[in-house]
């Protein structure tokens, strides 16, 4: 029969193996995952964010909202996580308070800005200036964008992003017409947005 100092160690060389094993199991999971998404693209990566929901969905389950809330927060993942309830015919599931053309529009713009080779990452602060009329056939979103250091153009502070988009698309998260921004600290007028989304 057992005494309580060999039970005692029993128990605690139980313990030690469980920690042991969950110790090895998050080691691999942290470096598979490291391994997997080494070689993603950018837009892979944004993907690879929102594919819990994208799983459930496929499966015909309702993902986990508190997910769905998360990544419609962030402006890299908005737009997917809109576009993949869109597929599966469960937009109801998209958060009201992101269900704007400004909301859209802010996260289209910053996803432009993170693949454009001048400026080469989202913005750290973005806020709408405002939304007009360029002409009786586009609506433009104007924002406002600034990035911290070391990036490069942080000393120019706050910059101009634009979205077009049909003015007959009145779609929330339709397709913009053009996103420009020539990242300078001073308003384009109207005329030099048309001369440069039509170049």
């Amino acid at each position: 029969m057992l005494d309580s100092g060999s039970t005692m160690e029993i128990v605690q060389l139980i313990i030690g193996i469980i920690l042991l094993a969950a110790v090895n199991f998050l080691f691999f999971k942290f470096f598979y995952n490291r391994f997997r998404t080494l070689n993603l693209t950018r837009e892979a990566l944004k993907f690879d964010t929102i594919r819990p929901i994208y799983n459930a969905l496929k499966k015909e389950k309702t993902p986990e909202m508190k997910l769905i809330n998360r990544n419609a927060n962030q402006l890299a993942t908005r737009i997917l996580v809109y576009e993949v309830l869109k597929k599966y015919g469960k937009t109801e599931l998209f958060p009201n308070e992101f269900l704007s053309r400004e909301k859209a529009s802010e996260s289209y713009l910053a996803n432009w800005l993170d693949a454009n080779e001048d400026y080469d990452s989202l913005p750290d602060e973005i806020s709408h200036f405002e939304t007009k009329e360029l002409d009786s056939n586009t609506t433009v979103v104007i924002f406002k964008f600034n990035t911290f250091r070391p990036h490069v153009l942080s000393d120019k502070g706050w910059l101009f992003g634009y979205v077009g988009y049909d003015s007959s698309n009145t779609g929330f998260y339709a397709e913009p017409k053009f996103i420009i921004s020539v990242f300078s600290d001073s308003q384009l007028n109207d005329t030099d947005i048309k001369a440069l989304h039509s170049s």
